[in-house]
């Protein structure tokens, strides 16, 4: 019990102290970050009075026309030569220490001179404002400068608000001392004062606004890094494409497999798959619904054959753009043994032919949807099977009956259908036609045999017998309904070819 509560309290201790390390890195890459941000409007601010110096110099002299020779005056262009001098160092200073190696780029000596230059730029706004007492007396410059630094800069809330109220204490002192009149100094308190204030609450919901920032931003690059991981060592092929321009994003090594060749000659067969319609509609229902589970298509190979893909799709945002994830299993083999199942389940073994369950499903839906003219049912009955098996086996009776399929299935056309309904009997549908047209079929195919048993050296005749059924739109008859009455007919066809043979024999 002891043993395992100081287990849990040293496993508890290790978290708190990855967690807290992982703080701290996030802390010093924020700042080191931080820095370089500020460091560079550092540089733009600096080039900025550079290029404002020639109007300040143009004011200066303007100025000097309407207060003359004065204290103030040449306070005022003090501070707009110190304000030149200070940029142009660090101008010619970040340029000539270029190599990012160098002290100057130090993170501690970055932040020295960021401080230094921010600090100085609000000591020149308070003494140029203490200085505007003697001229304009206000404290503008002040006001602007505190608000612009606030803004522009990047800075640490602590630090400067330390800075800026150090130096709006000695402003105010030294503001009290220069201007002794009760409202006109109460005011200026107020509004720089304030101004010190949004400043500071300006500083802070940036700088943590900016921290928020790059932590989600951080966030959002790991979980991209650990994202294209997982893409990459995912078993099965992977695909991103654009949602709405369908171009391959990301692609994984199984992927590639799949649609074989170099890197990029696989995308660009990936490409020409995307335009398929299949995979235009799985794309579509993917961005309508959100995600595609378990869409079957199939890829057209060199050589005829087949290959079959199981897709599943996600609706995703990646990078900020809207994507679909698309995964794929090759499931040929699948559907091959489906097909081959479904052969055996539907076909007669022995011809190829439909069973006798497959074959009355397909008559019903002919029926249910019986074209003009309408239906011709015929039953067909092999003559002498018996006899054929007796006296030379069941391998030529067997014969037999494939020889018959065969011719029959030889002239018949593509949308009629022909099963084995059991033994020696079949059942041949011609569809679309008259009874008289399919009589015409019929003796298409017993002509056929007849020329088939004038040239064959068999022992035995290939001969049949058949009867007819009709079915049209408005008939109730059922299938059993239908087959029966062409039993019948195929009987009384059967009886007459005996009788007729008979008499043949006689005489």
């Amino acid at each position: 019990m002891i043993q395992s509560i100081i287990h849990s309290i040293c496993r508890l201790l290790r978290i708190s102290y990855k967690s807290s390390a992982n703080r701290s890195h996030i802390n010093r890459l924020f700042k080191a970050e931080d820095m370089a941000l500020a460091y560079s409007r550092l540089h733009i601010i600096c080039w900025g009075i550079i290029m404002v110096s020639p109007i300040y110099l143009f004011m200066d002299i303007k100025l000097y026309g309407e207060v003359g020779d004065s204290k103030a005056f040449w306070r005022l262009t003090a501070i707009h030569m110190i304000s030149l001098v200070t940029a142009l160092v660090f101008v010619v200073a970040k340029r000539l220490l270029r190599n990012p190696s160098s002290h100057f780029y130090h993170r501690s000596i970055c932040s020295v001179i960021l401080y230094g230059y921010v600090g100085l730029y609000l000591v020149i706004g308070a003494v140029g404002s203490i200085n505007s007492q003697g001229i304009s007396a206000n404290v503008d410059s002040y006001i602007v400068i505190m608000m612009g630094v606030a803004t522009v800069f990047a800075l640490h809330p602590l630090l400067f608000s330390i800075m800026a109220l150090f130096i709006h204490t000695v402003f105010m002192i030294l503001l009290y001392q220069v201007d002794l009149t009760g409202a006109s100094i109460l005011i200026k308190q107020i509004n720089t004062t304030a101004a010190v204030g949004i400043s500071i609450l300006v500083v802070t919901m940036y700088y943590f606004y900016r921290k928020n920032n790059f932590i989600r931003e951080k966030d959002l690059r790991e979980s991209e890094t650990n994202f294209r991981s997982l893409f990459e060592v995912n078993p099965y092929p992977l695909l991103m494409i654009g949602a709405e321009n369908t171009r391959v994003r990301l692609v994984n090594k199984q992927a590639l497999q799949v649609f074989g060749g170099e890197a990029q000659e696989a995308i660009r067969n990936i490409e020409r798959y995307l335009s398929k319609q299949e995979m235009i509609e799985f794309i579509q229902k993917v961005k309508r619904e959100g995600a595609c589970k378990d869409y079957i298509v199939a890829d057209l190979l060199s050589g005829g054959k087949k290959r079959w893909l199981l897709i599943n799709g996600e609706f995703v945002d990646f990078n900020q753009e809207s994507s679909v994830l698309i995964g794929f299993s090759d499931i040929t083999h699948l559907k091959e043994t489906e097909e081959d199942l479904l052969i055996h389940a539907s076909r007669d073994s022995l011809t190829g032919c439909y069973n006798r369950r497959t074959g009355m499903n397909v008559l019903q839906e002919l029926i249910q949807e019986a074209k003009s003219p309408g239906l011709v049912i015929c039953f067909i009955d092999i003559n002498n099977l018996k006899s054929v098996n007796d006296q030379y086996g069941h391998s030529e009776g067997d014969q037999l009956i494939q020889t018959m399929c065969q011719i029959i299935e030889m002239l018949r056309d593509p949308q009629d259908v022909f099963f084995r309904y059991g033994g020696d009997e079949f059942v041949l549908v011609f569809s679309q036609c008259s009874l008289e047209q399919g009589k015409q079929k019929w003796q298409q195919i017993h002509e056929a045999l007849d020329r088939l048993n004038h040239v064959s050296d068999r022992a035995y005749l290939v001969s049949v017998s058949c009867g007819f059924s009709f079915f049209e739109q408005g008939m109730h008859d059922t299938i059993d309904e239908l087959i029966l009455k062409a039993d019948k007919h195929m009987y009384i066809n059967k009886k007459m070819m005996k009788t007729h043979l008979i008499s043949s024999n006689l005489i």
